[in-house]
């Protein structure tokens, strides 16, 4: 199964630094490397990317949610792997694991488990959570995933809508839960396979915050639906450059709806 990486990127030179080399390297590296870069770019991300990687395809990017669309919409793998650029593959042998895995159990939509890059004990408490709640989860009807590393097959991603392109935080976990909501399977891949994940957002807004937060976007998401605004999770906590201040918006609940992206206009489609 041929795969397309994925990778929305805003100034991430020094990740990325790290990430296509170890992506190369992989004992069955990508068929293809897709980088989605936000206009506001203003490092070297390009000149990295292209150092490691000439023939990587680049397209204008945004938001995560809207570049992962953009990258995917110029893959041509039959299976997308959609990777944040503050990862590295757990070892050499993390896409063989991910292909076979997936085809061995029948998967339609995958993540893997996380480890942080240089972590303290507190931090490796907090890895050691989030992937218990989300193998636990992950047998419900509303799992939840990172956009860290999500792996989906091209036909999947394309019926379900990609991802829903209104929501500012919580896509990723949106974007999963609508594939198990339309009985697409869901699951957390084995051990050895895993991503070491870059703990700075743990750095700068907290263990606890983050925790938090994420529990709010859910609660918040099952009542409200779309989440249109970080601000709306928590307008103190979230230091995010298009959160707006506007007042909370009520929106129909998220199922009934589905929300995709072609000839860059976005259609809402009535069930």
């Amino acid at each position: 199964m041929r795969m397309s990486v994925i990778i929305p990127v805003k100034n991430e030179e020094r990740n990325l630094e790290r990430l296509l080399p170890a992506l190369l390297e992989q004992s069955h590296p990508p068929e293809e490397i897709l980088v989605a870069i936000a206009p506001s770019t203003t490092d070297r991300s390009r000149e990295v990317t292209e150092k490691y990687h000439p023939d990587a395809v680049w397209v204008e990017g945004g938001m995560p949610g809207p570049g992962r669309n953009k990258g995917a919409r110029h893959a041509h793998g039959e299976l997308l792997l959609f990777l944040d650029a503050d990862v590295l593959p757990g070892d050499a042998y993390l896409l063989r694991d991910i292909r076979q895995d997936m085809r061995e159990r029948s998967l339609d939509v995958a993540t893997v488990d996380h480890v942080g890059i240089d972590t303290s004990i507190r931090e490796k408490a907090y890895f050691a959570i989030f992937n218990a709640a989300q193998r636990v989860m992950s047998h419900s009807k509303r799992p939840f995933g990172c956009g860290t590393i999500i792996a989906a097959k091209r036909d999947v991603h394309e019926r379900i809508g990609g991802f829903d392109e209104r929501w500012a935080f919580y896509e990723d976990s949106d974007y999963i839960q609508r594939a198990v909501h339309d009985g697409y399977r869901f699951a957390v891949l084995d051990r050895p396979a895993y991503v070491r994940v870059d703990p700075r957002r743990l750095r700068k807004d907290g263990i606890m915050p983050v925790l938090k937060n994420g529990i709010r976007a859910d609660r918040y998401a099952r009542k409200h639906g779309v989440i249109t605004d970080i601000g709306l999770i928590d307008k103190d906590y979230f230091d995010h450059d298009t959160a707006m201040s506007g007042t909370e918006r009520k929106v129909k609940p998220r199922f009934p709806t589905r929300l995709y992206t072609t000839n860059e206009k976005i259609e809402t489609i009535q069930r």
